[in-house]
């Protein structure tokens, strides 16, 4: 069983095989071509530049988005208050409307106005017109 002591050396045994790299940029021959051995890891770039700059453009468009449905939301919200205060609006004059003329406030009415002829008979017996 190995212990924690060989892992340095077992390290050093993986990094012994591997070339050496001096620098990570291109090297060019004198011809300004490209070696075979480079061909492609300008490819791999090529491919990685493009599809990160597909995803910036994606995530730009995706806020662009994201900006105009705010704004709709605001539209919709507004649409959906002056729907629900015209709803209110209606249901309550339709309310009042029906109360008025409901048996209820019918008799109530007839009542008050039969009560105040009454005293208003009475004043006039109590207190007769003195011209």
């Amino acid at each position: 069983m190995k212990t924690e002591s060989n892992f340095p050396e077992r390290v050093r045994e993986v990094f012994r095989d591997r070339p050496n790299r001096q620098s990570s940029l291109p090297e060019f021959s004198l011809s300004g071509q490209r070696s075979e051995e480079q061909q492609p890891n300008l490819k791999m770039r090529l491919l990685v530049a493009i599809s990160v700059l597909v995803l910036v453009l994606a995530a730009h468009s995706d806020a662009e988005e994201a900006e105009a449905t705010i704004e709709q939301r605001f539209t919709q919200f507004q649409q959906q208050m002056q729907t629900l205060t015209d709803d209110i609006t209606e249901k309550t004059k339709t309310a009042l409307e029906q109360f008025h003329t409901s048996e209820f406030a019918t008799k109530t009415k007839n009542f008050f106005t039969e009560q105040f002829e009454k005293i208003k008979a009475k004043m006039e017996e109590t207190f007769p017109n003195q011209n």
